[in-house]
């Protein structure tokens, strides 16, 4: 989620209607930015009737944005990549007690406690299942876990067993575990790299492959199963999931994976990707904005390297005419075009 900002994302912050920094030169204009430091992601928001300078309201500000991660933690909404991956949401209210004060933690179901209070409920042996494994936390030994193996909920402790029997040559045992964690909690590609490393070694990726495939389908799970048609350069399928998806879940869901499709088949679909990309263009213009012209312009350059790659360059000159004679009432439009040089 570092700068230049990744749109994985950015529908959260787009349903929540917070503009991301998510281009050159958009600084100060905006309400968000997200920094990332290994598996950390620091949001900073503006005080959205003040300025950057303002300490932002801690109620109408940064509550919701806390929550709304949460709520793609616990249910995929805004976000389906971020179901199952958070550990902890960390909130501070400079509001009441200055730029200084101490992070807290925003539990779940709403609470805001100290980070001290935090760790102690969610890092005990009675509740290891929720413990986040890292090397400044303590680890549960092997036979504590696999006694209380059945109780054992969150995916990161399974998979945590799983590697060790992996290194210990258990390659069945841990397919088994990894297996559980692909059904009780939530699968993504690197879990479907590692069943696919582990089933070849036992000879059974065939039949894991297809039950695996079924499952996320079944799933609805889009967003998922296209990174897995992408992983596969199966460029078909990828773009056959992203348009069955489009047609039954949110916009700001279907952008993002369709534009992630799109931006991986340009040399393998690039017809494909240019009918995606235009459509965009059209949609961008209509919400008028300089923000939104400028980035239908990158659009419409990736355009037309694309119809050059495909020797179609009269097509192009017509459709880009097409486009500025339909908009030729706009001319903070008509002004980007000129400076991509369009």
């Amino acid at each position: 989620m570092a700068f230049p900002y990744e749109r994985e994302l950015g529908h959260l912050f787009d349903a929540l209607g917070l503009d991301i920094h998510d281009y050159p030169g958009e600084d100060p204009d905006c309400d968000a930015v997200v920094a990332s430091n290994g598996g950390l992601a620091y949001v900073y928001l503006q005080n959205r009737q003040g300025r950057w300078a303002d300490a932002p309201d801690f109620e109408r500000d940064v509550l919701p944005v806390g929550r709304a991660f949460w709520e793609a933690h616990t249910t995929g909404r805004f976000a389906e990549e971020v179901q199952g991956a958070l550990a902890g949401v960390l909130i501070r209210d400079v509001e009441k007690d200055g730029w200084h004060t101490r992070y807290q933690a925003l539990t779940p179901n709403g609470e805001i406690i100290s980070l001290g209070t935090w760790f102690s409920e969610t890092c005990t042996l009675a509740n290891m299942q929720t413990c986040k494994l890292t090397n400044s936390m303590p680890i549960p030994s092997i036979a504590m876990v696999e006694a209380r193996l059945d109780e054992i909920k969150d995916g990161r402790l399974l998979a945590w067993l799983a590697d060790h029997y992996e290194a210990n040559e258990d390659a069945a045992g841990a397919l088994k575990l990894q297996l559980r964690c692909w059904g009780e909690g939530h699968p993504d590609l690197e879990l479907y790299q590692t069943l696919e490393r582990l089933a070849k070694s036992l000879n059974r990726w065939d039949s894991l492959r297809h039950l695996s495939l079924k499952d996320i389908a079944g799933k609805k799970k889009w967003g998922i199963l296209a990174d897995i048609h992408l992983y596969e350069e199966d460029w078909d399928a990828a773009w056959d999931v992203a348009e069955q998806g489009s047609q039954r879940s949110r916009w700001g869901w279907r952008l993002g994976v369709m534009e992630k499709v799109a931006q991986a088949t340009e040399k393998h679909r690039p017809r494909k990707a240019i009918r995606f990309y235009l459509a965009r263009v059209q949609q961008l213009v209509d919400q008028r904005g300089r923000k939104n012209y400028t980035q239908a312009a990158r659009y419409l350059v990736k355009v037309r390297q694309m119809s050059k790659n495909l020797a179609e360059m009269n097509a192009w000159e017509r459709t880009l005419a097409e486009i500025r004679e339909k908009n030729n009432n706009l001319p903070a439009f008509q002004d980007e075009l000129n400076q991509a040089g369009l």
